[in-house]
């Protein structure tokens, strides 16, 4: 992901389920993302600085339709799915920039062993 083209620009971090949500919010306690704290878009319906919602048409409803005071919203989605379809409609691709980072099975199980999510009928090894 190029730092640059992202840093100071309002982001949008998707997370796409517990294990990417546990990551997220554990580099964020951290201070480990590149991407400023206070430019990360809260989800309105959640109050985190994340959001579940997944959908391309929904993404552009609840958050592209908002001026956020810069010409262009990055969007960062963690989703542990490479094959994952997500495509912006013509009128939000120039708006918006699109970056995908895939979890591995072994950070997502580390994230489930610390959350202690296995065997609680959220999340269960398979």
């Amino acid at each position: 992901m190029d730092s640059q083209a992202i840093y100071n620009q309002p982001t949008l971090v998707i997370c796409e389920g517990s294990a990417e949500s546990v990551i997220f919010e554990l580099l964020l306690a951290e201070g480990k993302l590149i991407i400023p704290k206070d430019s990360l878009i809260e989800d309105p319906q959640t109050g985190r600085l994340y959001t579940r919602c997944r959908k391309d048409r929904d993404i552009e409803e609840r958050f592209l339709s908002v001026t956020y005071g810069s010409s262009c919203v990055n969007i960062v989605r963690i989703i542990d799915s490479p094959n994952e379809r997500f495509h912006l409609s013509p009128l939000y691709q120039s708006k918006a920039r699109v970056f995908t980072l895939t979890t591995r099975p072994e950070i997502e199980i580390l994230a489930i062993i610390k959350e202690g999510l296995i065997g609680t009928g959220r999340m269960s090894i398979t």
